[in-house]
């Protein structure tokens, strides 16, 4: 097996992190699992809940992606430039918050990229490129 086709495993297990949370946002009953819950329980719970196990493994994966793609030196326009975004040192800082043991709850590594302004829609949009390239570049390998 390629180094390239090792790389892509990883963006499976990612995506299908990424598919599983979005089953979630669909699903009426896991998010109003809390109805009565005041807002700080919510957002607990939805961290530790489907919703946020699905999302903080979905992008602390792509990061994985993200370090496998720079070490093998591969290029792609839309993924080059995509990774220019201050988002991809917040997404490392995510996946430290998911993988390594954080004191506070709320881990501040966590809470950066989660407040970026557009780090839902890019994270996204590097899942897209990722799956393109991978789309186009495993059948060659």
């Amino acid at each position: 097996m390629s180094a390239l086709g090792s790389l892509y495993r990883y963006f499976i297990a990612a995506n299908k992190m990424r598919i599983r949370f979005e089953k979630t946002l669909a699903d009426p009953e896991i998010m109003n699992r809390f109805p009565d819950a005041d807002p700080i329980t919510k957002v607990t719970m939805w961290h530790v809940d489907d919703y946020g196990v699905f999302m903080f493994y979905w992008y602390s994966g792509l990061y994985v992606v993200v370090e496998g793609f720079r070490e093998l030196k591969l290029k792609d326009d839309k993924i080059d430039a995509l990774l220019q975004s201050p988002n991809t040192e917040a997404l490392r800082l995510m996946r430290n918050a998911t993988f390594h043991f954080q004191k506070e709850f709320f881990s501040p590594k966590m809470m950066h990229f989660i407040k970026s302004p557009d780090s839902v829609p890019w994270v996204r949009s590097l899942t897209e490129a990722f799956g393109e390239f991978f789309l186009r570049e495993i059948p060659k390998a």
